[in-house]
């Protein structure tokens, strides 16, 4: 069985911990120490082969520069693959040739433009609506439990199946298993992220090939006319006029399906655990304070953020931070050990258009008059200068360790990369957990979580709680 792998399994039952799933290795990469002044950035690790670079500034050059810094490897298996697996994945004609995460050709910028047009501001914002009707929904579910005074997981199904559920709906996808879904990406998340032994990377390879096939399926039937992200690939043409070949289609979709809503599944688990560990957040977020559930999503995006690493590759010899770094080397850009540099970084510059975002991903009325995307309303200044925070700047950007909503530059982290690569579902992830915390905190003011440290899933670049245990305190007499 390989239901293990997935953050919940199938039925929503936590499934038990992977002993390969390296938690002691990658917990070590994801809390690399603080680097001053004086201290490199990059340092290599021979336990992994990968080098490894800490500060913020330094990963922002590195995210810009995709000719010096190639996003080649971003999809290649952290543990090599098995003979077994290969030829499971060759069966199934399994490739992922270079088409968003892992593209720095000519092609990047028309096939992300593809994806951006499904995911602009103002499409994002006519499916809040939707979004809280869904967790209006599971919460009804949840009642006659949490009523009798018994444990509900928070997980499953809310967090697991929210963001997929959002996802297909925005592609215009529909006739999904879910649960087969999440079962394929999960499996292969941890079949190019984790440790997994031989026999369980062919047990991995053969979900992985599954999934190849029947994107390739869904691509092959799809009517080039039609209005969902199947149709949209069949028409787009490449620079040179070309149409997408089967393997591009399909290796869109492969990474879109499952970092579209695997990763806001892990925001979602970490979120509400961590800010139901603050009760005073809590009942300020169920009291409807303006902002308090953006700045919660933003702090926990800065100090915990789902995806804590991301990889490079180097195209030449280069130096990094001092430290001269060899043609070919992995990179391994420690995102959320980063987050901590910039609290006290300078004034940011709000959250304009990232680079690799052209007008043809947004429609002009998603932009506001500085060609930023519009701020949602109540949530928090993201480019507020430090001297207009008054006495409270010193202790705001104080501990950087410490989980303080409320932080000048909330927006000044890498929880979803810079550059041309920038997560085009950024927008959309922020307003799941804006709304989840902001729903689920006004209908369940009393909740509290039970276990402080529950299972983790914990993979080179991705990570979250595998359940969020909750029950409901007695109303005060």
């Amino acid at each position: 069985m390989v239901d293990d792998v997935m953050l919940w399994g199938a039925d929503g039952a936590a499934p038990p911990p992977d002993p390969a799933a390296g938690a002691d290795l990658f917990t070590e990469l994801w809390d690399s120490p603080t680097v001053g002044a004086a201290t490199s950035s990059v340092r290599y690790s021979q336990e992994t082969g990968l080098w490894l670079v800490r500060r913020a500034s330094d990963i922002r050059r590195i995210l810009s520069d995709v000719e010096t810094f190639r996003p080649d490897n971003a999809l290649d298996a952290f543990t090599p693959l098995s003979i077994p697996a290969l030829r499971t994945l060759a069966r199934a004609g399994f490739s992922l040739p270079p088409t968003l995460a892992n593209n720095g050709t000519d092609t990047h910028a028309g096939l992300r433009g593809v994806v951006a047009a499904f995911v602009t501001p103002r499409r994002v914002a006519a499916a809040v609506p939707m979004i809280r009707r869904l967790v209006r929904s599971w919460l009804a579910d949840y009642a006659p439990a949490l009523q009798s005074g018994a444990v509900v997981d928070l997980g499953s199904p809310l967090a697991r199946d929210l963001p997929a559920r959002v996802l297909l709906h925005l592609l215009r996808v529909d006739e999904v298993d879910l649960p087969v879904l999440k079962e394929w990406s999960s499996a292969s998340l941890e079949l190019f992220w984790g440790l997994p032994g031989e026999r369980r990377q062919r047990d991995l390879a053969v979900l992985a090939g599954d999934f190849y096939r029947w994107l390739r399926s869904r691509l092959a039937a799809a009517d080039p006319d039609g209005p969902d992200l199947f149709a949209a690939l069949r028409r787009h043409r490449l620079p040179d006029g070309a149409p997408l070949s089967a393997a591009e289609a399909v290796g869109v979709c492969y990474f879109l399906f499952i970092a579209g809503q695997e990763t806001t599944t892990q925001l979602l688990a970490g979120l509400l655990h961590r800010v139901l560990g603050e009760p005073e957040r809590w009942r300020e977020i169920a009291a409807g304070a303006p902002g308090a559930a953006e700045s919660c999503v933003e702090e926990f995006l800065r100090l915990t953020p789902p995806v804590p690493t991301w990889r490079r590759v180097t195209a030449a010899e280069t130096v990094v931070d001092g430290v001269t770094v060899p043609a070919g080397a992995r990179l391994l850009l420690l995102l959320g050990a980063a987050g901590r540099d910039d609290v006290s970084a300078g004034p940011g510059v709000g959250c304009p258009v990232p680079s690799g975002v052209g007008p043809s991903d947004l429609d002009s009325s998603d932009l506001d008059g500085s060609g930023r995307v519009p701020r949602p309303a109540g949530a928090p200044e993201a480019d507020r200068p430090d001297a207009a925070l008054g006495a409270d700047a010193e202790q705001e950007t104080a501990d950087p360790g410490v989980f303080r909503p409320g932080r000048p530059n909330p927006r000044r982290h890498l929880a979803f990369g810079h550059g041309p690569h920038f997560c085009l579902g950024a927008g959309l992830a922020r307003a799941e957990a804006a709304v989840v915390l902001e729903t689920v905190a006004a209908a369940l003011p009393r909740l509290r979580r039970v276990e402080e440290h529950p299972p983790q899933l914990r993979l080179l670049s991705f990570r979250a709680p595998r359940r969020v245990l909750v029950t409901e305190e007695p109303p005060m007499r």
